[in-house]
């Protein structure tokens, strides 16, 4: 089975049109079932053109289809037919529990195909931010922002996917591009012919979501606007806490369709888990630096305690000789031309001949 296209993908008058024309297409058919033999209840097979339009393209196209598929049998196949008038009253209670059933299984295919859809952008939404996480996780961080770069550009079909770093994110500052090289520099320099800021949406609270914000138009001073290319360009702060550390340029072909609501949710969610990456990049860098600054203090402290022991406590063979010096006996005999006992460091006692 055909998988329905997502929400958005397709112009509205795609669903409407499809709506008018699969009712033309089941009104055919029941002209021809009932010129070849009598048959009752036909009007059934349009439920079944309403739970398609439903399923492919929402509710209102399925709306749409039930007022058509209402109109249509009673026209074609109601007596007096070609007229919107109905002879019999019961055929009137028939009608519209016929127009009623249709709006309803029509609304209820429509909400099972929105809540699957939804279903399906939350999986992916979880899936491309375990990946970037994990990327993120690399020791290299050139290497795994250019990677998650990759990632989103492939997951968006986007033309060029460029991240840029402040010099508080990265010493020197950074800048990591994936996809077009020449495109890629042309959205960095700001040379693009729409530019969109996402801004930030209000954070969520006990009793409410949050909301990921809306794209804002910059528009560029009027001398830039000669020298742009045709290339469109959304920017996603990367922000950590209030302070902004980067950004996330993104560039998609002139004629691509802007983001949707889901595909706004996963973009903001991957700038602020590459703000959070970031920051404890940033700790871990300052842990290590700490770190270091620690042993190298403690080695310096180990070095000035062993020289000012070795101050503290000098060599015996100098201080015995000092004391030596001290006593008048030896003194008198040094004066006299006396010759004076052999001094032995490691026998104080000999002193007491003294």
């Amino acid at each position: 089975m055909a998988k329905p296209p997502p929400t958005g993908s397709l112009p509205g008058w795609v669903g409407y049109g499809a709506a008018l024309v699969s009712v033309a297409l089941v009104t055919i058919l029941i002209g021809r079932i009932l010129a070849s033999l009598p048959a009752a209840n036909l009007s059934m097979l349009y439920l079944m053109a309403v739970l398609a339009v439903a399923i492919w393209f929402g509710s209102w196209p399925a709306v749409v289809a039930s007022v058509a598929a209402f109109l249509a049998y009673d026209f074609f196949f109601v007596e007096p037919i070609h007229t919107f008038t109905v002879s019999d009253p019961q055929e009137w209670v028939t009608l519209l529990l016929f127009l009623v059933t249709a709006i309803v299984t029509g609304q209820l295919a429509a909400s099972l195909r929105r809540r699957a859809q939804e279903a399906e952008q939350r999986e992916r939404e979880a899936v491309v931010l375990y990946e970037v996480v994990r990327l993120m996780g690399e020791p290299e961080l050139e290497h795994a922002l250019r990677a998650v770069a990759e990632r989103l550009r492939q997951e968006l079909h986007l033309a060029a996917v460029v991240v840029e770093l402040s010099e508080d994110a990265s010493p020197l500052g950074m800048r990591v591009v994936a996809g077009d090289p020449e495109v890629a520099r042309r959205a960095a320099t700001g040379q693009a012919t729409v530019s969109q800021l996402l801004q930030e949406g209000p954070p969520p609270s006990g009793g409410q979501r949050g909301m990921p914000g809306r794209w804002v138009g910059v528009v560029p001073p009027l001398p830039q606007r000669a020298r742009r290319s045709r290339d469109r360009r959304w920017v996603v702060p990367v922000k950590v806490g209030d302070h902004r550390v980067g950004s996330l340029i993104l560039v998609r072909a002139p004629g691509a369709p802007g983001f949707t609501l889901a595909e706004t949710r996963l973009l903001a969610a991957v700038a602020e888990q590459l703000g959070n990456a970031l920051e404890r990049a940033r700790l871990r860098r300052e842990a290590t630096e700490a770190e270091v600054l620690r042993r190298t203090d403690e080695l310096k402290t180990a070095l000035l305690n062993a020289v000012s022991h070795d101050l503290r406590t000098p060599s015996p063979r100098l201080v015995l000789p000092l004391r030596a010096c001290s006593n008048p006996m030896l003194r008198g005999r040094l004066r006299s031309g006396r010759p004076s006992p052999r001094i032995s460091p490691t026998k104080p006692s000999a002193w007491a001949t003294w």
